[in-house]
């Protein structure tokens, strides 16, 4: 309980500076909350795309971080170089186009170094270096919020904006770095098998989530721009509001080993569920209004009003989905979370595909949200046991044989 209350804090934090630093651009324009929500599913699939992860093995992080910066590298690069086709998914203005394809010209550089960052703070919280992680929090969005107003004030320009967070970003690869006395090697065969073994299953289940999360967006930025503001600002909100699952998450990856029996496992999650629950929801309904205050931006708050009590809804189907997820991860089962992943993220585009030009097309973007995340779970959690459970009949019939091999040659 002790990790999950220091990790809640933190993600706490990481959520409110997020949305602070999401509130400047918001405020600039209509125009650029639109493009901002719209790179929202474009940026998840490239951080998909560019993440190697080493969750499952936990070790040779400098070799990922190498590998991870590379790939990015690439990936920031294609979007540089051909951006305007990305932008036919989306219906915008012609400033709204000017605006998209300029920002992820920046991502050549905004790419790689997101993703070295976020992999050097998750390498730190996963050592449990919780001190080091803190510090390195705080100094990166004191420094990004800094710069950000700045920016504001003077220039209001969103292309300064998106270089003031490489800026952050560049300082806290370099602190992180330095406080873990990371030495920087080249990945070696060792690491590349692994990343084929449990990286690339990984991608792929992150891949097709992304996908249909960017189906998802498209299919709501077809109901109207003012409608898709709305959407936009809510559905920003419950990305915020998963900070909240994500310090759970964070906890059970502290807590497990991949070394423990799925039995362990399972009684330490249990434990932790139950004291985590109520705590999870009462943050989740003050932070939804919280966050809401900060994110609205050039759209009237007003206006956010009912939507926003659905869209922060989503954290039943998160609390689900980040129980068995974990489990998923330390049994090394990445299979497992595609099939849970493809099929809940279908079912969402289904719903939402259904109703996004009906008078209840905002509410049902928000509703399906949790019933995404809600299906994934309980896949996770069928598929986890039959998968264990025919792993103990394989044992217990591989026992058997060496018994009676034992009692024939006895004999």
């Amino acid at each position: 309980m002790k990790e999950f209350v220091s990790l809640l804090l933190s993600f706490i934090f990481i959520g409110i500076a997020d949305s602070i630093d999401a509130a400047f651009n918001n405020a600039i324009s209509i125009d650029v909350l639109v493009v901002c929500g719209c790179l929202v599913s474009v940026e998840f699939i490239l951080m998909a795309l560019g993440n190697v992860t080493y969750r499952v093995t936990r070790a040779s992080e400098s070799k990922y971080l190498v590998l991870q910066a590379i790939i990015s590298t690439i990936i920031g690069i294609f979007c540089f170089m051909f951006g305007g086709v990305l932008i036919r998914i989306f219906e915008l203005s012609d400033t709204q186009q000017i605006l998209f394809i300029n920002l992820l010209k920046l991502y050549a550089v905004y790419l790689p170094a997101g993703r070295a960052a976020n992999a050097l703070f998750e390498m730190t919280r996963l050592k449990n270096d919780l001190k080091i992680y803190k510090k390195a929090l705080v100094y990166f969005y004191v420094l990004l919020i800094v710069l950000d107003g700045v920016v504001f004030i003077f220039t209001k320009n969103i292309y300064l904006l998106f270089v003031a967070t490489i800026v952050a970003w560049g300082y806290s690869i370099i602190y992180m770095s330095c406080k873990l006395r990371i030495k920087f090697e080249m990945p070696d065969r060792e690491t590349l098998n692994s990343v084929v073994k449990y990286g690339i299953p990984m991608l792929l289940e992150r891949m097709v989530s992304r996908v249909f999360i960017l189906s998802y967006i498209a299919l709501a930025n077809r109901m109207g721009t003012y409608k898709y503001s709305v959407f936009t600002v809510c559905y920003a909100v419950a990305l915020k509001l998963e900070s909240i699952t994500d310090a759970y998450n964070g906890a059970l990856m502290v807590y497990l080993s991949p070394k423990d029996s799925y039995e362990k496992q399972l009684g330490e999650v249990m434990s932790l569920k139950k004291q985590c629950f109520t705590l999870m929801i009462l943050l989740d309904c003050a932070f939804s209004g919280i966050y809401l205050l900060i994110l609205h931006g050039s759209l009237p708050l007003r206006d956010c009003f009912p939507y926003i009590l659905v869209y922060c809804c989503s954290i039943f189907g998160l609390y689900m989905y980040e129980t068995y997820y974990a489990l998923c991860i330390m049994q090394a089962k990445p299979k497992i979370l595609l099939v849970g992943s493809v099929t809940g993220s279908l079912l969402k585009v289904i719903c939402c595909f259904i109703f996004y030009k009906t008078s209840i097309g905002i509410y049902m973007f928000g509703l399906a949200n949790m019933l995404d995340f809600f299906v994934r779970g309980v896949i996770f959690k069928v598929l986890l046991e039959r998968s264990v459970s025919k792993r103990k009949e394989r044992a217990e019939s591989r026992n058997a044989g060496e018994m009676t091999l034992k009692q024939e040659l006895y004999e």
